[in-house]
């Protein structure tokens, strides 16, 4: 006579095999929570005890599975973000853990190797949040315009580009024309992010550029202001025809730097950026800083990074090829 098949776990039974939750400032009626069960679980080791990226081993009390908890925590122009994840590990991801020999939710660095480096500018190199949300403030009090609708479409496309989504009655090009002089003057509270410098320290100067949906004027003054270099190869909003995430702008900086798509990569924050230079046919990397991870890698980047000091670049001379490491 077989045995009884055993009764689920009570705490278990209430978890997913994966599931997820987000609460976003100011918005509670778009907030999700992981089920009350997930708050049951054991922490058998935090293996990130700080910061914004929290990654924990947790274990059921009732029946011993393991399972893995991260969170996210994201600064945005109209708020903040946190994020929870809890995945269910199997008996091999389990003891993988639990012996050292391995981190199924943090794997060895992906290593992408290139000739040069496309960066975007702003949420990449320079925050310019605050700059940005004024100057956006300002031009939607003068247009009775709302602003958190005009930053769902502002990010990494070109001003005169947003505008035509969100006000098509205006003149928009006269508009764009007088918003940018306006950002060129005041650049106040633009700083450049952490790890930029020490980045591009790292680069020959031949090897790197920027492809920025802003203005050669606005580029030039928020980059001086940040204290960053001026690249030999600088794109910018009127240098092409069509804007991200048209591929024109990433192809430009490939045939500037005289290289094939393929022996480019670029780092970028925003889906219009990724899909940019996934059109171009390059490898993207992407910068969790203004969007998630989850919107990065559906837009079509290769890899996605936290932040732009999870990056390391190395090369054994200025002739040889550049090995980017990735720490997702």
């Amino acid at each position: 006579m077989s045995n009884p098949p055993a009764p689920p776990c009570p705490v278990c039974s209430q978890l997913a095999d994966q599931q997820s939750a987000q609460q976003k400032y100011g918005r509670d009626e778009d907030n999700t929570h992981l089920p009350p069960a997930a708050d049951v679980l054991a922490v058998v080791h935090d293996f990130r005890p700080y910061g914004s990226r929290a990654r924990q081993l947790r274990q059921c009390p009732a029946c011993g599975t393991y399972y893995l908890y991260r969170t996210d925590y994201e600064y945005l122009a109209n708020g903040s973000e946190d994020e929870q994840h809890l995945t269910r590990l199997t008996a091999a991801q389990a003891a993988a853990y639990l012996t050292g020999t391995d981190d199924p939710m943090n794997p060895a660095p992906p290593r992408l190797a290139c000739d040069a480096v496309l960066f975007d500018l702003d949420g990449v190199l320079i925050d310019s949040t605050t700059c940005i949300v004024r100057h956006w403030q300002h031009w939607a009090d003068l247009h009775g315009l709302d602003l958190a609708t005009i930053m769902q479409h502002a990010h990494g496309v070109r001003t005169v580009e947003t505008m035509r989504i969100v006000a098509p009655h205006l003149d928009v090009a006269a508009e764009a024309e007088q918003f940018t002089v306006r950002e060129v003057a005041d650049t106040d509270g633009v700083v450049a992010i952490e790890g930029a410098a020490y980045l591009l320290a790292a680069l020959p100067p031949d090897a790197w550029g920027i492809v920025t949906s802003g203005s050669t004027a606005l580029a030039r003054a928020r980059l001086a202001r940040a204290g960053l270099p001026i690249p030999h190869v600088l794109i910018t909003a009127e240098q092409v025809s069509r804007g991200k995430p048209s591929p024109e702008p990433y192809l430009a900086g490939a045939s500037r730097l005289g290289l094939p798509v393929e022996r480019c990569i670029v780092i970028e924050d925003a889906p219009a950026g990724v899909a940019s230079g996934t059109a171009a046919g390059m490898r993207v990397v992407g910068i969790a800083s203004t969007h998630s991870r989850e919107e990065l890698l559906a837009s079509g980047a290769t890899v996605v990074a936290a932040a732009l000091t999870d990056l390391e670049i190395r090369t054994a001379s200025p002739k040889d090829p550049l090995h980017i490491h990735v720490r997702t």
